[in-house]
């Protein structure tokens, strides 16, 4: 069954939580707040970095949500990617181990 792609978590954290507060949150000072770079920031937020255990421990209390939450974004978003590519370069099938009684 083919599943729609998920989110990357970057676009995650801009959408539904940096630009939902009134004003929205800026990368900067979101960036200032976890004690990141900018550039670190915004690599995330434009999906050329994935979340990393360490960062989901932030994001987590940046955002008031759990280190699972961020880790089960990336997790997603990852192995959905891996089975799309697998597909892509036409892995052989593999036969799945079974048991003997």
């Amino acid at each position: 069954m083919k599943t729609a792609e998920p989110i990357h978590p970057g676009e995650i954290l801009l959408e539904e939580f940096l630009k939902a507060y009134d004003p929205p949150v800026s990368q900067t000072e979101a960036a200032e707040r976890l004690g990141w770079s900018f550039v670190r920031l915004n690599q995330l937020i434009n999906q050329k970095r994935g979340v990393t255990a360490e960062n989901a421990v932030d994001l987590a209390a940046l955002t008031g949500t759990s280190s699972m939450f961020w880790m089960n974004l990336q997790q997603r978003y990852d192995l959905w990617h891996a089975e799309r590519q697998r597909e892509r370069r036409g892995a052989p099938k593999i036969r799945p181990l079974k048991k003997t009684a």
